[in-house]
This record gives structure tokens, C-alpha cells and sequence, in this order.
């Protein structure tokens, strides 16, 4: 397996370029162990730093636009425009036993209501890494749900792109789904791939309404695999028990219309299903879940159990 750790050399901060140089370069079918690291930016908290993480933070510049640090990016051998890279993430986990929560203050006007909240506040959050909860205080806590927010390959468009909002390209895509076992499809727009991943949560509620999640530094060994047999044109994932699509827009009614409208193509052109069966298929039994609200563009991911084949296992 190959080792892909954090340092000043292998990180970038804030944004997607097809122009930025690979740090790594592997073949397809290669395992990776990826480190991330997520730390609040303008923030004293020993806590989210292990000694290696605490060296190489203050040789970190912020370049933007986005907020988010991103590890890579990765170029897959053979991987070209108009292809599929498969991420399969086989294993994922915190690389420490704290998170952190941020909400902005309320002049930012971010998160779903920031005029609720207008002080803001970095929070602190204990990982039970046994029990496998994240404590929010006494009393109460949330299951861990550990899965990088963002994964995304180079956009087709030149120049920086922000890691806020997600695109086509996957990016800031926070879908809890894509946890251990889960394998996340991309379209390719530039020769290899050149995939970057970062925002490590150890929890999220569908929706991310403050903002962020139990943010934290991950370590997640990923495979790559190039797909010639199928097309996508925005990113499409798959569990064990679930096929998703997924919809991108700043209207959440477009969004859900643009997942909806993916999952009923794929059912046409994978299975064969005539449309107007497949949309009475989706309405017995597809889940819509907002993925989050927000990054400026509004996320849903539509959820497809399996069991839907009565003949086959209906992978991608």
C-alpha cells in the first residue's frame, strides 16, 4: 500500500485547479493510506494536533478561496476525460480522539441560521473511539458516521475553483453515506483524474445545518479503478445496500429534479428499465436526503435500495 501523508508539500487550502501538480501518481487498482488534516483555522487547540501535525502547521499558508485543506491531488495512470474513477473506500478512520464543531458568527451569514446564533463558537468534541460516539456534553452524544466531506477530481473549467460549493466534479459533497466500504464514482474532466480529498468528519447529520461536522483529521485507504463501461456527469456512489445519485443546485427543488432525473437514466441505461417504469420504481422506493444546505449550492443524494432487483445485485 502506498502512504500519502499530510505535509506543507502534499496539501493545498482551498480550492480544485487542474493545474496544480500531482504529489502522488498511481496505477489503477493501487491501495492508498491518505491522511487528512482538518484544524480551525485562526484557532489555539492543541487537542486536533499530534506532534507531526503541530510541525508542519505553522509552515501551512491559507491561499483560498475555499476553507477547507485538501490532500493531493492523486494522478490515476490512464484515467481521461470522459471516463469513470471509482474511489473505493475501504477503510476510514479518525486519527485522533478529538473533533472540533464551528459555527461562524452571524455577520458571515452562514449555516442555516446564523441569525440564531450570531456569537459564533469553536467547540471542542471528544471522540469515543471504543464505544465509537462523538460527546457533545454530558448526557448527550452522536454516533460516529467517519467519511471524508470532500472528494473530487480536477473541474474542466481552468483556475482555482473553491472548495465551498460542490460541482459536477464532486468537491464539498458532505454524504454520509461514503463511509468504510462505500465507493464514491466521479467523472473524469482532465488526464488523471487528479483527485484531492479533505474535510474529515467523524459525525454529520444529513443536511450539516451549523455549517460543519465533528470535524477531525482522517486516515482513509482508498483504491482506484478506472470505468470505461459506463458514463456519469456528476458523481454517483454505491454501499453495500444502496445505489446513490446525487443533485447539485442553489434551488433544493432543482436539486432533488437532478438526482431524481440521474437515478431514472441510470435505471434506463444500465438495467434497461423503460423511463416511465423507472419514475414509478423511484416513487416507491427512492430515498431523497438533503446532503447539506449549507455551501452555497444545496445537495441531495437519492438513495435506491438494492433489494429493488429481484434478479441481479444492481451494482453500478
Amino acid at each position: 500500500m502506498r502512504l500519502l501523508e499530510v505535509s506543507p508539500e502534499t496539501v493545498h487550502w482551498g480550492y480544485f485547479d487542474a493545474a496544480l501538480e500531482p504529489v502522488l501518481r498511481v496505477r489503477p487498482g493501487e491501495r492508498v493510506r491518505v491522511e487528512t488534516f482538518s484544524y480551525p483555522r485562526g484557532e489555539d487547540i492543541p487537542e486536533l494536533l499530534n506532534p507531526r501535525l503541530a510541525a508542519i502547521l505553522p509552515r501551512l499558508n491559507f491561499e483560498g478561496p475555499g476553507p477547507h485543506l485538501l490532500t493531493g491531488p492523486i494522478h490515476i495512470e490512464g484515467a481521461e476525460p470522459g471516463d469513470v474513477l471509482a474511489v473505493h473506500i475501504e477503510r476510514v478512520e479518525p486519527m485522533l480522539s478529538y473533533g472540533y464543531n464551528r459555527i461562524q458568527n452571524g455577520s458571515a451569514g452562514l449555516g442555516l441560521l446564523p441569525e440564531d446564533f450570531p456569537e459564533g463558537r469553536v467547540k471542542l468534541l471528544p471522540l469515543d473511539l471504543d464505544r465509537r460516539v462523538v460527546r457533545v456534553v454530558e448526557g448527550f452524544e452522536a454516533p460516529m458516521r467517519v467519511f471524508f466531506g470532500i472528494m473530487g477530481v480536477a473541474p474542466a473549467v481552468d483556475g482555482r475553483v473553491s472548495t465551498r460549493a460542490p460541482g459536477d466534479f464532486g468537491g464539498n459533497i458532505d454524504i454520509s453515506e461514503l463511509t468504510s466500504g462505500s465507493t464514491l464514482y466521479l467523472p473524469v474532466f482532465r488526464s488523471g483524474a487528479l483527485f484531492s480529498v479533505g474535510d474529515g468528519h467523524a459525525a454529520q447529520g444529513d443536511g450539516e445545518v451549523d455549517l460543519s461536522a465533528a470535524e477531525t483529521s482522517l486516515a482513509g485507504d482508498l483504491r482506484f479503478e478506472v470505468r470505461r463501461d459506463f458514463t456519469i456527469q456528476r458523481p454517483m456512489a454505491e454501499t453495500a445496500t444502496h445505489i446513490i445519485t446525487t443533485g447539485v443546485h442553489e434551488d433544493l427543488d432543482e436539486a432533488t429534479k437532478i438526482a431524481t432525473r440521474d437515478m431514472i437514466r441510470w435505471l434506463s441505461q444500465r438495467h434497461g428499465l423503460e423511463p416511465i417504469e423507472a419514475y414509478t420504481l423511484c416513487t416507491l422506493a427512492l430515498d431523497l436526503r438533503v446532503s447539506q444546505l449549507v455551501n452555497g449550492r444545496k445537495g441531495i443524494h437519492a438513495m435506491l435500495p438494492k433489494s429493488v432487483f429481484a434478479r441481479s445485485t444492481g451494482n453500478v
